[in-house]
């Protein structure tokens, strides 16, 4: 058992770092246990919460993991608590983890987790906060699959491929030269053919929607008769 200290050996006046850094046994075993607790506590030294980066901008894909960090330090070490739209309090859930580290992970993030959160590092020393904005981007998706369009030669005729996605995807379309090589033809939701078509324009086309978070294709046959 850890022999006591004596108030003699140890007294709330005696130099700082020597007394704080006893060990917890003598510590706890001296007659002197509240007044050294307190003495050191008063005395330990103190950084408020700091963040080693700045307010920010993230972007997620709809449906993957994102991670938003909170990477705070300070004298004590500071705990994080999150808040979504600089009020509501996020606490853990099925989708929502929240690591040792202060990070908030959202596994899948979804288009409504879009908006702004805040980590707020919190120790006896101070506060601090982080805001961060997150924007949800959603893969683009083509309505339904096209049909194959008839036109008769010499008429007009139309291809239609529309698509949905945040932010809002770019439609190209394609058609195989006779090399087999695919040439950009057109851009657009639509392809159109107001002078008419002729044989040359049969064939499968192939419209490719993307944005930033990612890209979907379909085929659509154009058949030419008369």
């Amino acid at each position: 058992m850890p022999r006591s200290l004596s108030p003699v050996a140890i007294s709330v006046t005696s130099d700082v770092e020597r007394l704080c850094s006893l060990p917890e046994t003598a510590i706890l075993s001296s007659v002197n246990f509240r007044q050294i607790s307190s003495f050191c506590a008063a005395t330990a030294p103190r950084l408020p919460p700091r963040f080693n980066s700045t307010d920010t901008d993230l972007t997620a894909i709809d449906g993957e993991e994102m991670t938003l960090p909170c990477p705070s330090f300070g004298v004590p070490e500071p705990r994080s608590v999150w808040y979504r739209d600089g009020r509501r309090r996020v606490y853990p859930g099925p989708t929502v983890h929240l690591g040792g580290d202060g990070a908030l992970t959202l596994t899948p993030a979804r288009l409504h987790d879009a908006g702004s959160f805040t980590c707020v590092a919190i120790s006896e020393a101070g506060t601090a906060q982080l805001n961060v904005t997150l924007t949800v981007y959603v893969p683009p998706s083509i309505r339904e699959e096209p049909d194959p369009v008839v036109a008769l030669r010499g008429r007009p005729a139309r291809l239609s491929c529309e698509a949905t996605g945040i932010p809002a995807p770019t439609v190209l379309w394609f058609k195989a030269d006779p090399r087999g090589r695919k040439v950009l033809v057109g851009i657009g939701s639509f392809l159109d053919f107001p002078d008419g078509v002729t044989s040359e324009h049969q064939g499968c086309y192939v419209c490719v929607a993307e944005n930033e978070a990612g890209s979907q294709e379909r085929s659509v046959v154009l058949d030419v008769i008369g």
